[in-house]
Formats: C-alpha cells, sequence, structure tokens
C-alpha cells in the first residue's frame, strides 16, 4: 500500500490564486493525499472558493481537511496544522506555490529508494506573477550544507521539501515551532536538518512565484530602518529555533546574538547616538568572545559533517 502524503498549507486571504493551487493537487500523479488548509482568520472568500471545490478534490483521490482559527500568524497556522496531518511524508507548499504533477510522486520515490536520507528536497524555479511562463532563476543547491545553509539565512525559500513524518516528530517533538507572522521554514528546517540526511532531485519539481503582495515582498529594503527592522526579526526567528535545539548548537545561538548586537550598535553609531570609543570597547572584548565561538563551532561542523557522511 502507498504510503499517504499531507500538504499542510497555512492560507491567510489566499482567494485570488487557490484555484491555480488546487489545480496543482488534484493534477498530481500521486495517492494518497491528504490536503490539510488551515484558515488563518481569512476576511477574502478563500472559504467559499475550497467549498466550492471540495467535491473535485475527494473526487480526485485526495482528502481535504479544512480548518478556520483566528489570525495569529503563519506560525501559529503551522502549528496547528502539524498535529491535524496523519500521512507518513508531510509538505508544506505556500498556497501559491505551484507545484508540478509529479512533484510529489518523484519525492515519495526518492526517500521510499534511498532509505538514508530523511527529506529531501525538489528543485524548483522562480517566476513572477505577472507572467507565469518566464523563468526567472533556477535553484542550484548542495544538500550537504542544508543544515548551515537554513543556519546563515541562504536558500530559506526553497519551497521542494518533503520530510518523513517520524523524523519531524523526533526533530520538533512537541510539534511547536516558534510562532511568527513569517515564514516557516527556518523553523521547520533548522530542527530537522540538524539530524536528519537531506536528499536532493535536480528536476524542477516545483515554482516559486514572486508576488508584489507577498510578505517577504513587502518590505523596502531601500529602506534602512525597514531593513534592519527585518533582519533583527529574522535572527530573534533563528535565535528563538535554537533555543528548543539540543545545548550544543549554543555557539549558534551566540553567533546571531552577537551579529545582531553589532548591526544595532553599526545603526546607533552612524545616528551619532553612540560614541566610538563604547563600540571600539566593545568589539576588544567581543573579539576573544568570537573566538571561542569560532573554536567551538568549528567542532560543531566537523561533528555535523561526520554525521552526514
Amino acid at each position: 500500500m502507498k504510503k499517504l502524503v499531507s500538504i499542510l498549507t497555512p492560507c491567510y486571504n489566499t482567494a485570488e490564486y487557490i484555484d491555480r493551487f488546487i489545480h496543482c493537487l488534484v493534477n498530481q500523479t500521486y495517492r494518497p493525499i491528504e490536503w490539510v488548509i488551515i484558515d488563518d482568520g481569512s476576511t477574502d472568500n478563500l472559504r467559499e472558493i475550497i467549498k466550492a471545490n471540495e467535491q473535485k478534490i475527494q473526487k480526485s483521490g485526495i482528502e481535504i481537511k479544512y480548518f478556520y482559527q483566528e489570525n495569529r500568524g503563519v506560525g501559529a497556522a503551522t502549528n496547528s496544522g502539524l498535529k491535524k496531518v496523519t500521512g507518513q511524508f508531510i509538505m508544506w507548499p505556500d498556497p501559491d506555490d505551484i507545484l508540478y504533477e509529479t512533484c510529489v510522486e518523484k519525492c515519495v520515490q526518492f526517500l521510499e529508494e534511498n532509505k538514508k536520507c530523511d527529506y529531501v528536497l525538489a528543485n524548483s524555479e522562480i517566476v513572477d506573477e505577472s507572467d507565469l511562463n518566464t523563468v526567472i532563476s533556477i535553484s542550484n543547491y548542495n544538500p550537504k550544507n542544508n543544515f548551515h545553509d537554513i543556519l546563515y539565512l541562504k536558500n530559506v525559500f526553497n519551497i521542494g521539501y518533503m520530510v518523513k513524518k517520524e523524523i519531524l516528530d523526533k526533530a520538533i517533538p512537541d510539534l511547536n515551532i516558534y510562532e511568527s507572522r513569517h515564514g516557516q521554514n527556518i523553523q521547520l528546517l533548522l530542527p530537522i536538518s540538524y539530524i536528519a540526511k537531506c536528499g536532493y532531485l535536480e528536476e524542477v519539481l516545483c515554482c516559486r512565484v514572486k508576488r508584489v503582495n507577498s510578505h517577504s515582498r513587502s518590505f523596502d529594503f531601500a529602506n534602512r530602518d525597514i531593513a534592519l527592522e527585518r533582519t533583527l526579526a529574522v535572527k530573534k526567528i533563528v535565535m528563538n529555533t535554537l533555543e528548543k535545539m539540543p545545548l550544543e548548537v549554543l555557539p549558534y545561538w551566540y553567533y546571531h546574538k552577537v551579529t545582531a548586537d553589532i548591526l544595532k550598535m553599526k545603526y546607533k553609531l552612524m545616528d551619532g547616538m553612540l560614541e566610538k570609543k563604547t563600540v571600539e570597547g566593545y568589539t576588544r572584548n567581543l573579539f576573544k568572545v568570537m573566538l571561542k565561538l569560532l573554536y567551538e563551532e568549528m567542532k560543531l561542523n566537523i561533528k555535523y559533517l561526520i554525521k552526514r557522511n
């Protein structure tokens, strides 16, 4: 019997492109699939569209599970959904992503044939919402560096992940990630990638759509204060995620804490809110701390590489 794949989709006011996502699901070549939708307090007609398509979805062999909750952000919606999925494999694409028809099938096939890998990343391409037929770029990826890529905020927007549910349960035993208003990849993938080996499918099996109104593109990074706020917010996500992981990752927590502090001091210095002597004294003391952190991180990196090979 084929194993059940759970596709978890937190949604908030996604009515304008949910039809496209439904089309992607019903055209998948793999079954069985359950689609778990967490409607995070949408105020558009998302519920009505899903209800109107419910019969079509079920006739295609996909079990649909729709849940509504008051708006609390994508982190809270993900936490709700993690407790409702029942499949042996899980994916968590955003509702504006595009899954090509063999995406689920080939991810399952890879994990069934490569027993040493506990999760897999399918290659993806990027298009703009104004022209879905023109590819802007294709992700080129090295799965051996998955943990460090996520840790240092590289490739965090890759979408084609599928993970064994038993590994997710082991990595996040309480099925609770740090709740934030944006992004769930960091919170899910940091603990998963730390304990498990990632496989990679070079074939392009999915597509990320760049949208003007998406959360990640709603920030004006040309504005220095907004860029700082966004950077610090992401570092906070990483730090809060690391806090729930084994104690040995503490040097990584300090890395993000220190770099966040340095960034804030840099901006204060530029604005004349700090004296240069204060910053110089901080950095001198920091140098000794960083040497120790680098040493501890080097040991962790060696341990991590040994675990992966």
